[in-house]
């Protein structure tokens, strides 16, 4: 982003960008996991949403990593109903970039692998090689995101154990942070 310049406009201008081509993105989403009308009360809850207008709006990763987690949904979507390889190796590329943005994404990501798992879980009962292009796509983001996977893993167990977790050390942090969202 600093390569076009350092100043307001600059470092404002792609954040928004990012937000409103979300907006797309949450329309997409939307309409596979459901139907149309509930992508089209999405993309307008999106778009007049203040809270994301607002990170639209700061010159910080938020509406970037927003706007790689819709899109690796988008593909989330398609895998779920056709558990086509490309489509689960799409998700696990965006998940990684989402991951990369910010590490709050891997919040959602683990959610959606989880449910994945869930809804796969009778299939993948039958024949376990149906859990092949879910495998590809966490081997394709883990790969892509190893070295921030241990940064990220030696802050947690630092800030954890610190203050502004009130307290709550290991694991029983990240069933908070569910709760918080």
């Amino acid at each position: 982003m600093l390569v076009f310049g350092n100043n307001e406009i600059t470092l404002r201008f792609i954040p928004a960008l990012l937000g409103v081509l979300t907006i797309p993105l949450v329309y997409l989403a939307g309409k596979m996991f459901f139907d149309r009308n509930v992508g089209i009360i999405a993309a307008a809850a999106f778009a007049f949403s203040p809270f994301l207008i607002f990170y639209s709006q700061e010159a910080r990763a938020y509406s970037m990593m927003l706007f790689f987690i819709t899109f690796a949904m988008v593909f989330y979507f398609k895998a779920l109903k056709t558990n086509d390889v490309k489509n689960w190796a799409l998700f696990g590329v965006l998940a990684a970039l989402a991951f990369w943005s910010h590490f709050y994404a891997m919040v959602v990501i683990a959610a959606l692998v989880l449910y994945a798992l869930g809804m796969q879980i009778q299939k993948i009962r039958e024949d376990i090689r149906t859990l092949k292009p879910l495998a590809l796509a966490i081997a394709v983001f883990t790969t892509i995101c190893l070295p921030l996977i241990i940064v990220t893993i030696q802050l947690f167990a630092k800030r954890s154990a610190s203050a502004p977790t009130f307290g709550i050390q290991g694991f029983g942090i990240i069933i908070e942070t569910f709760k918080q969202i």
